[in-house]
């Protein structure tokens, strides 16, 4: 079966790749907004409403990221990273496997991904994207209760870096995920400007300029945009931070070291490809069954 029939067939693909194609900030505001309004919303009891929420809320629809603090403990991060050292890794482009962080791997492999399963039996980084306070953020953010949409985490090897092997994901480019959506990123390792800090430039989520598809060069960006709005964010193991993907981003290309990253997407539907088919775990206690549906049953 062709890719455009497999498309057509899947009414989740037609949303979802309908709504890659409109790059108009201002129609993709709209739309979003109309299916927000067609979603459940998060009750009053059950949010950790406070002024420091609203401000919190305040600063990300303006500046498009926001770092947290304090989300993981010391003792959690411990047990992500032992448990998931155990399991194989996948090489981001070729989709080879190896047996583990710790075992021989490539020269040619620079960023190896963790099996989805491996990533929800992490019950610590489940809990992660679950914490109340960041749902509370990303429900003022998308106006309506949202959707977990995806679980990643990867490593990538700074030791295998190769001059001028750029991918497309490693310059600057936007993500489309939904009319609506934003991500939590979460650094499991210790993260310098060598080993690959992210970087994002404030506001940019806002606008057009350079909302074409594909890559987005240092040049334009520098050309178009106030280079103090360009922030890179390196830090500790546990540093973390919600960010709206539309906005323009990328990571620093890893030179040195070993850096391992978790991502969440919360958006408005469950449409993105690569999902399940259908959820793969029973829903751990406590979580909310809509928001956790992609994944657990």
């Amino acid at each position: 079966m062709s890719r455009i029939k497999q498309i057509l067939q899947d009414p989740a693909l037609v949303y979802y790749y309908t709504q890659k194609a409109i790059r108009s900030k201002k129609i993709r505001f709209v739309l979003g907004a109309g299916i927000a309004k067609l979603l459940p919303s998060v009750s009053v009891e059950t949010r950790a409403k406070t002024t420091s929420n609203a401000l919190y809320a305040e600063r990300l629809t303006k500046e498009g990221i926001l770092l947290l603090d304090d989300l993981i403990s010391k003792s959690d991060l411990q047990v992500c990273l032992a448990q998931l050292s155990l399991k194989p890794l996948t090489d981001w482009y070729s989709g080879k496997q190896v047996a583990g962080i710790n075992s021989k791997i490539p020269k040619e492999f620079n960023k190896l991904n963790q099996a989805l399963e491996d990533v929800l039996s992490c019950s610590p980084l489940v809990k992660l994207a679950n914490h109340p306070f960041i749902l509370d953020l990303v429900s003022q953010y998308l106006g309506a209760k949202p959707t977990i949409s995806s679980y990643q985490a990867w490593w990538t090897l700074g030791e295998h870096y190769q001059p001028g092997s750029a991918h497309y994901d490693d310059v600057y480019h936007r993500d489309v995920d939904d009319l609506r959506f934003i991500k939590l990123f979460v650094y499991l390792t210790d993260t310098t400007i060598a080993s690959g800090a992210h970087c994002f430039v404030k506001g940019s989520h806002l606008c057009d300029t350079l909302a074409r598809r594909g890559k987005i060069s240092d040049e334009d960006v520098v050309g178009n945009f106030d280079p103090s709005l360009i922030t890179t964010i390196a830090g500790y193991a546990g540093t973390a931070f919600l960010e709206d993907t539309w906005g323009i981003h990328r990571p620093l290309l890893a030179t040195q070291g070993r850096r391992m990253i978790f991502s969440v997407i919360y958006s408005l539907t469950p449409w993105l490809p690569g999902r399940p088919r259908k959820p793969l775990f029973p829903l751990p206690q406590g979580l909310d069954a809509y928001i956790n549906r992609s994944f657990f049953y």
